[in-house]
């Protein structure tokens, strides 16, 4: 594993100073703006828990592997209390508990490529041979069966009611009763639809068909637009918390709808798309380049953030942990943490290629499918800052009066206090 400790200062963390090893621990009140990276604050400055934000060291640490028949294809799905994980390698669903204990085994009627998905009552859906989809309680006994006269062509999607969605080979978007599997409604589409149907926090639902159109109904199927795409699609949807639809295109470019289909804004990404972006807390994108080989951050608007270079095709959209970590599975068998701000925490190398996300539980767990036959547990650990001493900055007597921070490689200067690790290691 690879370890990058020297990731930019770009907030103040809430954690306490670390014990025993800083030498000053006063707060200095700066009034001028205090420069951190690309942001500024004005707030006072605690040297302990700056200290401990730049010096602290990120680890991950692999807690169990789940082993299956198969290559694990698609991403498995945890349950909102995070006390289950449900996998799929195509041939059998299996029921985990969060150390990675089988509770469970479910073999499919036919291999299947559909992701299994957790509903709102902690129900487990998915598609088998081809028509059928299947509701599972947690327990992994059989809820209910749907048969569909036509191929299903999408995995299922979960609305915040709970209703299920999922596109059906006779051109039809199919909204599905949670609780006995019954038909609400259907709606109308002109061609296939969409490998999966992202649903908005309202309950419409946007999705593409094969011709390169892109539709939105709302939460009763009522058709509130189409549209054509400029550039031809090739692949899902996503929708953001304002109902933005993004539609990633061949032509590297990334479509932004509003709620009523206009175009707010366009993004030329550099290389063709298979996957939308996946938002953060405070609206930013993060985008899967694919052959561009690298994930872009961009703004709200569209605008590029920063942008991170991989080794290999970046083909699986990022993940997002709860405090704000973007998760990446690479084409070259590695595994990427990344800050908000676009550094690299640490990165790990698996045996065989990467190409899906992994899940992500309510506490910050990662469940990483793979092909080599294992689903992997992971946790990222903060180790203690190293032991740091403290002197005021000769080099820049004036730095006290400017209300700067300075980063280095293994020492900071904040208000022309000099920190550094004793050991002098970078």
């Amino acid at each position: 594993m690879e370890i990058n400790p020297n990731v930019p200062l770009t907030n103040f963390p809430g954690a306490s100073a670390p014990t025993g090893g800083l030498s000053v621990a006063k707060t200095h009140s700066v009034q001028d703006s205090v420069q951190l990276g690309n942001q500024a604050s004005s707030k006072p400055l605690d040297l302990g828990k700056v200290a401990k934000s730049f010096f602290a060291r990120e680890t991950v640490h692999i807690q169990w592997k789940f082993k299956g028949d198969d290559s694990f294809s698609t991403p498995p799905a945890v349950s909102h209390d995070g006390k289950s994980i449900f996998a799929s390698d195509g041939k059998s669903l299996y029921g985990l508990d969060r150390k990675g204990n089988l509770r469970w085994k479910k073999k499919l009627d036919s291999w299947t490529c559909s992701k299994p998905i957790c509903g709102t009552d902690g129900s487990v859906y998915m598609w088998d041979k081809g028509h059928q989809l299947k509701s599972f309680k947690e327990d992994g006994s059989l809820r209910w069966q749907k048969n569909f006269k036509d191929s299903i062509q999408s995995s299922p999607a979960v609305g915040p009611d709970g209703t299920v969605f999922i596109c059906t080979q006779n051109r039809k978007l199919n909204a599905i009763d949670p609780l006995d599997g019954s038909l609400k409604w259907s709606g109308d589409m002109e061609f296939f639809g969409s490998p999966r149907p992202a649903v908005a926090g309202d309950g419409s639902v946007s999705l593409t068909d094969d011709q390169d159109r892109i539709y939105r109904f709302d939460k009763d199927g009522k058709l509130l637009w189409k549209k054509e795409s400029p550039g031809k699609l090739n692949g899902p949807v996503s929708v953001g918390r304002d109902g933005t639809t993004f539609a990633p295109s061949e032509d590297g470019k990334l479509y932004a709808y509003d709620r009523d289909g206009n175009e707010k804004w366009s993004h030329e990404a550099g290389s063709p798309l298979r996957q939308p972006p996946v938002e953060g807390d405070d609206g930013t994108l993060y985008l899967a380049t694919w052959t561009g080989k690298s994930i872009q951050a961009l703004t709200p608007d569209g605008k590029l953030k920063w942008e991170f270079p991989m080794e290999d095709f970046a083909e699986a959209k990022p993940a997002l942990g709860p405090d704000g970590t973007v998760y990446i599975s690479g084409y070259d068998s590695n595994f990427y943490a990344l800050s908000p701000s676009g550094g690299l925490l640490w990165k790990e190398k698996f045996g065989s290629r990467l190409t899906e996300p992994p899940a992500i539980g309510p506490d910050g767990g990662v469940y990483l499918p793979s092909l080599d036959n294992h689903i992997y547990s992971m946790r990222t650990v903060e180790s203690q800052a190293d032991e740091l001493s403290a002197e005021p900055d000769q080099e820049h007597p004036g730095q006290a009066d400017k209300g700067t921070v300075e980063v280095q490689s293994s020492e900071v200067v904040i208000d022309g206090i000099r920190l550094k690790r004793k050991s002098g290691d970078s």
